[in-house]
C-alpha cells in the first residue's frame, strides 16, 4: 500500500501524465510541487505504457535507476582499481538494504543516487576535465541528477573541489564545457522556482527543531551535538547499510586514507572519493531536517570505497573476503 512520500511521488507522476496527455507540456516545468520534474516524468512514462497504477511508476523508475546505478558503480570501481573492483562495487550498491527496499516503492532517492553515480563516473572519466567531450557529458549527467532532487550539489561539490585542486583548474576548456551544459540544462527550473524553493527551505529549517518530529523520535538534535554529528553513521549501521556492509565501509576507509596519503600520484583517485564522501556527510549533517533516505545519493562513494580494497589482496585472501561480501549481500 503506497503511503506518505512514496504515494505523493506516484500521484504526482499521474498528474504529470495527465498534463502531457492534454498537451500541457510546459506545465510540467512551470508548476511547483516541491521537487524538480525529471523523476516524476520518468514515472509518468510508466503510466503511459502500463496505465495509472503504482506499479507502473515503480517499474519505470527501476528501469532507469537499477542499470544506471550498477553500471556507474562498476565504472567508478574500475577506474579506481580493476574490473573486479568495479563488479564488487556494483554488487554492493544493488544489495544495499535501502536500495532493495526503496526499489519496491515510488521514491526519488534511488534515482538520484544512480544519476549522482553517473555524474561521478563521468567527472572521473573526464580526467580532471582534460577530455572536453566527456566533461560535457558529465555536466548533462549532473543536470539530470539536479532535476531529480535539489540536494544533488551536496554530493558532488566535494569531489569537484578535489578534482580542481589536483589539476582540474588548468583544463579550463573542459571545466567550461561541464559548467555550460550543467547550467543550460539544470538551471532553468531552479530560476523559475527560486522564490518557492527559498520558502521551502525556510519552512523545513524553522520546523526541524520545533514542531516537526524526526524518524528517530523527538525533535531533531542540536547542530553541534554528538547525536547530530553521528546521526548518519547510526543511520548507516541500523537502516541504510546495516552492520555487515558498514564493516566493509570502515575497513575500506582505512585502506583508502592510507593509499591517499602514501601514493600521491595523479592516477590515485581515492582523494576524490574521500572528498566526495566527506562533504556529502558534512552537508547532510549540517541540514537540520533529517531522514534515513537523505544521504543515499552518496552510495557510489560508499560502494567503491567499501569494495575496492578487496581487489588488492592475494588470491586466497581475496576469495575469502569476496565470499564474505557476497554472503552479506
Amino acid at each position: 500500500m503506497p503511503d506518505w512520500d512514496s504515494a505523493a511521488h506516484a500521484t504526482e507522476s499521474f498528474h504529470v501524465y495527465a498534463r502531457i496527455a492534454r498537451g500541457h507540456l510546459v506545465k510540467v516545468f512551470t508548476e511547483f510541487n516541491a521537487y524538480p520534474p525529471l523523476g516524476r516524468s520518468i514515472g509518468a512514462l510508466g503510466v503511459l505504457v502500463a496505465g495509472r497504477s503504482n506499479h507502473a511508476v515503480i517499474f519505470a523508475t527501476n528501469l532507469v535507476f537499477v542499470p544506471v546505478l550498477a553500471a556507474s558503480c562498476y565504472g567508478v570501481g574500475k577506474l579506481v582499481g580493476t574490473p573486479r573492483a568495479g563488479l564488487l562495487a556494483a554488487v554492493f550498491a544493488l544489495a544495499t538494504p535501502m536500495i532493495v527496499s526503496e526499489a519496491h516503492e515510488a521514491y526519488l532517492d534511488p534515482l538520484q543516487a544512480a544519476l549522482v553515480a553517473l555524474s561521478v563516473l563521468a567527472i572521473l572519466a573526464a580526467r580532471r576535465f582534460e577530455r572536453v567531450g566527456v566533461a560535457a557529458l558529465a555536466g548533462a549527467a549532473t543536470a539530470c541528477a539536479m532535476l531529480v532532487k535539489q540536494t544533488t550539489p551536496i554530493f558532488l561539490v566535494g569531489l569537484l573541489a578535489v578534482v580542481l585542486v589536483r589539476g582540474g583548474w588548468r583544463n579550463w576548456r573542459g571545466l567550461c564545457a561541464y559548467l555550460l551544459v550543467l547550467i543550460a540544462l539544470g538551471a532553468p527550473w531552479y530560476l523559475e522556482h527560486s522564490s518557492e524553493l527559498g520558502q521551502l527551505v525556510l519552512a523545513h529549517t524553522a520546523n526541524a527543531n520545533t514542531v516537526e518530529t524526526n524518524p528517530g523520535g523527538g525533535v531533531y538534535p542540536a547542530l553541534l551535538s554528538f547525536k547530530n554529528l553521528t546521526w548518519y553513521f547510526w543511520n548507516a549501521g541500523n537502516i541504510q547499510l546495516q552492520a555487515g556492509f558498514l564493516l566493509f565501509l570502515l575497513v575500506g576507509l582505512v585502506f583508502a586514507a592510507r593509499s591517499a596519503w602514501v601514493e600521491r600520484t595523479p592516477s590515485n583517485l581515492y582523494p576524490e572519493l574521500l572528498g566526495g564522501l566527506f562533504v556529502s556527510w558534512l552537508g547532510m549533517t549540517l541540514i537540520k531536517h533529517k531522514d534515513p533516505r537523505y544521504d543515499l545519493p552518496a552510495l557510489v562513494y560508499v560502494a567503491v570505497l567499501s569494495t575496492s580494497w578487496i581487489a588488492g589482496f592475494r588470491a586466497v585472501a581475496r576469495r575469502w573476503v569476496t565470499a564474505g561480501l557476497f554472503g552479506v549481500a
